[in-house]
């Protein structure tokens, strides 16, 4: 089994995981949008009952790993020896959050090359597998 949970978190990347659930072929998408206005906030019990629901599987994509939900995230797939991937999902117009959050993910999928190079040096990327995925919404572009 390979089964991988798609966690939707009010984030622009939701429409890439529709388009990711396509071409795979155990998946399942989860919303924590559900939460409302608490959905940053959460408690790590209120997640760790939330995603449990949805065991057995082996890897979490997610959009976010800065707020508290996206580290107790982080810290339920270590603790339950789930890889953990976050997907960039925008432009990060600050990142002094970002350079040594106390849990990363196993896998960072970034847009380019710049911001890859930039967190070659932050002690995140020595935690985190750090990627350069591209971004389906400029990809697509045509040459100018």
């Amino acid at each position: 089994m390979n089964k991988i949970l798609l966690l939707r978190y009010n984030k622009v990347i939701d429409i890439a995981f529709e388009e990711l659930s396509k071409s795979l072929d155990d998946v399942e998408i989860a919303d924590i949008t559900d939460f409302g206005d608490d959905m940053n906030m959460l408690e790590y019990c209120v997640i760790d009952s939330f995603i449990s629901q949805f065991i057995p599987f082996q890897h979490i994509v997610v959009g976010d790993v800065f707020w508290p939900t996206g580290q107790h995230i982080c810290n339920w797939s270590l603790t339950n020896k789930v890889t953990c991937c976050f997907m960039q999902h925008g432009q990060w117009i600050y990142m002094a959050n970002k350079m040594d959050p106390r849990h990363v993910p196993s896998y960072t999928c970034l847009f380019g090359g710049n911001l890859r190079n930039k967190m070659q040096t932050w002690p995140y990327a020595k935690r985190s597998q750090v990627k350069v995925t591209g971004s389906p919404r400029y990809d697509s572009l045509p040459s100018v």
